[in-house]
C-alpha cells in the first residue's frame, strides 16, 4: 500500500502559503500628493446625432470656343436661362444661389510628332452652389437643372441654426461630463470632490460635418437620360458635436 504522508506534508504546506498571503496586507496602487492651489486640465467632446435640415447642390456649366472672348460669352449667354430654371424650381426665399469666379483654360493638342503642344481652343467654367433650406426640394432642382446646368454634387448638413439650438443640452452634457472626471481625479489624489473647485470653462462651437448623398443616388442625379423619377433623396443624420475644455484647482492637501 503506497504511503500518504507525502501528500499530507503537500497540503499542509500549501494551507500555510494561503494562510500567509491572506495574512499580508494588500499592495496599495500610488497616490499623488497634490500641492494645494494645483491645477488639473480636462478635455471633453460630446454629441448628439441631428437630422439635417439644409442640403447644398452644386452645378457647373461648361463652353469651348476657338478664343477666350468666344468661350466666356457663350457660358455667359447659356447662364442667365440656366440660373431662371433653377430659381423657378425652388419656393422663393427658400434658397441661396451663389456663383463662383468664371475660369477659363487653354485646351492643348499636339499636331505633329515632336512639336510642342499647341493652344487650339479655350474652355470656360462658370460654378453653381445652391443652399437649400428645405432638404425635399433638393431632387426638384436637379431635374430642372439638368437640361441646361452639370450637376457635379450633393450633401445635407446640419444649419447653423439647428446647431444652435443644440448647444444648451451639449453644454449640460459636457458640465457632466466634466463634473464625473473631476470626481476620478479627487478620488485618485485623495482629497474629497468639494475641494477640487471649477476655476475655468470654455465652450467651442456647436458643428458637425455634412452627409454625403450615396454615390448611387448621385449616379442617377447625374444622369441626363434618366427619364424616370429621381431615388429618394433621404436627408441623414449628423453628429453635432461641442468641445468643452476646464481648468480644476485642487484646494485640499497642502
Amino acid at each position: 500500500m503506497a504511503s500518504c504522508k507525502p501528500r499530507v506534508k503537500l497540503a499542509v504546506l500549501l494551507s500555510c502559503l494561503a494562510a500567509i498571503a491572506a495574512s499580508a496586507p494588500a499592495q496599495a496602487g500610488p497616490v499623488l500628493t497634490p500641492e494645494k492651489g494645483a491645477e488639473a486640465l480636462l478635455s471633453v467632446t460630446v454629441s448628439r446625432p441631428v437630422v439635417n435640415d439644409e442640403a447644398v447642390v452644386e452645378f457647373q456649366l461648361t463652353r469651348q470656343g476657338r478664343s477666350v472672348k468666344e468661350a466666356q460669352a457663350q457660358v455667359l449667354a447659356d447662364l442667365a436661362p440656366a440660373m431662371k430654371a433653377i430659381r423657378g424650381a425652388v419656393r422663393p426665399g427658400s434658397a441661396e444661389f451663389q456663383s463662383g469666379q468664371l475660369q477659363t483654360t487653354p485646351e492643348y493638342a499636339q499636331r505633329k510628332p515632336g512639336e510642342a503642344a499647341r493652344i487650339v481652343s479655350w474652355s470656360s467654367r462658370q460654378r453653381i452652389t445652391v443652399k437649400l433650406k428645405d432638404t425635399a426640394q433638393a431632387a426638384p432642382l436637379i431635374e430642372a437643372a439638368q437640361p441646361r446646368l452639370e450637376f457635379s454634387g450633393l450633401r445635407f448638413q446640419v444649419s447653423k441654426a439647428a446647431a444652435r439650438r443644440e448647444r444648451s443640452g451639449l453644454m449640460a452634457e459636457a458640465m457632466a461630463d466634466l463634473a464625473g472626471k473631476a470626481a476620478v481625479i479627487a478620488r485618485s489624489l485623495g482629497v474629497p470632490v468639494s475641494e477640487v473647485r471649477l476655476a475655468k470653462v470654455d465652450f467651442g462651437n456647436a458643428g458637425g460635418g455634412s452627409y454625403p448623398a450615396p454615390r448611387l443616388m448621385m449616379k442617377a442625379a447625374a444622369s441626363a437620360d434618366n427619364e424616370g423619377a429621381l431615388p429618394d433623396l433621404a436627408a441623414g443624420e449628423t453628429e453635432v458635436e461641442l468641445t468643452a475644455s476646464a481648468k480644476l484647482v485642487i484646494d485640499g492637501k497642502a
